[in-house]
């Protein structure tokens, strides 16, 4: 298990390996050395913007889901469960699918924000979990689970 870095502020390497050499999106983290089991750390303050039809295929498996957390960089390093803090988007405006076996804690995940079709949407992989995803319908966080299914909080 690998623990990589991403912030689409990092002014560094864009290699993952550390919070100044942070990959500056998830399609550069997807292109990288990222492996099933691994540990994505997210700045709060991320904000990754996709504008066309957009699959990230985590390699995340049952046994060694991948596992990402929104933390506040300015924290330990690693980021440790008290640096966890909400904030980190994932915006796309047109369809976003995400696929593989993976678990979001504390992101904002958005799909047709800001696109005139009616078909835009936003798929999850069954076998993947999301902790506090804000629905921007309704204002109010969800956890996602395995089944899909919604509660609201």
């Amino acid at each position: 298990m690998t623990d990589w870095f991403v912030d689409s502020g990092a002014s560094g390497a864009n290699n993952g390996t550390s919070k100044t050499d942070a990959y500056t999106g998830f399609v550069a983290l997807l292109a990288g050395a990222f492996a099933a089991g691994d540990r994505g750390f997210v700045s709060h303050t991320h904000a990754d913007g996709l504008v066309a039809d957009t699959t990230l295929n985590f390699p995340g498996t049952r046994i060694a889901p991948n596992e990402f957390h929104s933390v506040d960089f300015a924290g330990s390093n690693p980021p440790v469960a008290a640096d966890n803090l909400f904030g980190a988007k994932i915006d796309c405006t047109a369809n976003l699918n995400i696929d593989g076996s993976f678990h979001f804690k504390n992101f904002d995940i958005r799909a047709g924000e800001a696109s005139t079709s009616a078909n835009d949407k936003l798929q999850i992989a069954r076998s993947s979990a999301i902790k506090n995803l804000i629905n921007p319908g309704s204002g109010k966080r969800q956890r996602l689970s395995r089944n899909g299914q919604k509660s609201e909080h």
